[in-house]
């Protein structure tokens, strides 16, 4: 008798123990609903770290829902990264390649009509092996570069910027029909697509960088007369700058004359948006 009463105390204290110390095993409903209304249907693969909270406050600003405890650890981390590897992510930046944030791993999986899910997690901003624990999930379609470089005339700069505002549903810019510029090359430059490219953003709508490659500074009036000629305002900010507004604020353009460096010819800018 009394070893059985031993026996059931032992059980019931293990018991107790795991009650006190289990984890829960999935995201609650209220958490799972979050991530599918914002990550195309998705939910992210489950990891506990204590205190965690899953919230929308990056949503409007960066684009993101996030997974965030106070205090994680590099063991987190790797742990979740050995999760997304389980689950068939693509590895974008495998947790310590980036000798700038050895604790941040970054992985995706691709969807239909080119959608991105992109999942990072890092500890200590990335850069420390314990602190504010964080997945951030971000749900996008892949963007596409409509760069179109050493054009040989205006007209063509002209009809490429044209295509790449359309791409993306949006009214054309009205632009000259002709310059009169002493450029040989011209280049339209994917704005929107650069800035995603190096700031990992998107700006959210189409702006066209154009380079009107050879032009002489003294030929910039000339270039933002034709411009004016079609309707273009000239403003200028609170802050001093001048642009020009075309359409009610329908589009907005700078001009700038760059001069030739590190292998660039001098050239007149245009941009955009």
């Amino acid at each position: 008798m009394k070893k059985a009463f031993v026996l059931l105390a032992a059980a019931l204290s293990a018991g107790v123990l795991a009650g006190c110390n289990s984890a829960p095993k999935d995201w609650k409903e209220e958490e799972k609903k979050l991530m599918t209304d914002n990550l195309g249907g998705n939910v992210l693969p489950y990891y506990y770290v204590e205190g965690y909270v899953v919230t929308d406050e990056y949503l409007e600003e960066y684009g993101c829902i996030s997974v965030e405890a106070l205090q994680g650890k590099k063991e987190d981390v790797l742990a979740y990264e050995k999760l997304l590897v389980a689950k068939e992510y693509t590895c974008d930046v495998k947790v310590g390649d980036d000798l700038d944030m050895p604790y941040f791993g970054s992985y995706y999986k691709t969807f239909a009509d080119d959608f991105v899910l992109m999942v990072q997690v890092y500890v200590g901003k990335g850069t420390k092996e314990t602190g504010k624990f964080v997945i951030d999930a971000y749900y996008y379609q892949e963007m596409q570069d409509y760069s179109e470089y050493d054009l040989d005339s205006w007209a063509k700069c002209a009809a490429s910027t044209k295509s790449y505002f359309e791409a993306y549903n949006s009214v054309a810019p009205v632009l000259p029909e002709a310059l009169e510029t002493s450029a040989t090359t011209f280049d339209m430059m994917d704005y929107r697509y650069m800035y995603y490219a190096y700031y990992g953003e998107d700006i959210g709508f189409p702006v066209g960088l154009l380079y009107l490659n050879g032009a002489k500074e003294a030929e910039l009036d000339g270039v933002i007369a034709a411009f004016v000629a079609k309707g273009y305002v000239k403003k200028t900010t609170s802050e001093g700058a001048e642009y020009y507004e075309y359409g009610s604020s329908q589009f907005f353009t700078e001009f700038e004359y760059e001069p030739a460096e590190e292998g660039f010819p001098e050239a007149i800018s245009i941009l955009i948006y």
